[in-house]
């Protein structure tokens, strides 16, 4: 998954978990670096997921490209 940000849709791919939860066993991670300004969906992730012990929102450390 890329940054925490509305156009890679986290939300979506929540609702799609929840889906797939109904019929299967899974779990979900979301993974990746703290969204850039502006199209933060960070907060609503997080309280996506603060309802399921099943879904982990992991922020790892933004890498700079090399110039």
């Amino acid at each position: 998954m890329g940054p925490f940000e509305r156009q890679h849709d986290p939300i979506g791919v929540i609702n799609a978990y929840r889906l797939v939860k109904r019929h299967h066993d899974v779990r979900l991670v979301l993974a990746g670096p703290p969204p850039a300004p502006g199209g933060d969906a960070l907060g609503d992730v997080q309280e996506a997921a603060s309802h399921d012990p099943d879904i982990a929102v992991i922020l790892l450390p933004r890498i700079p490209r090399p110039s």
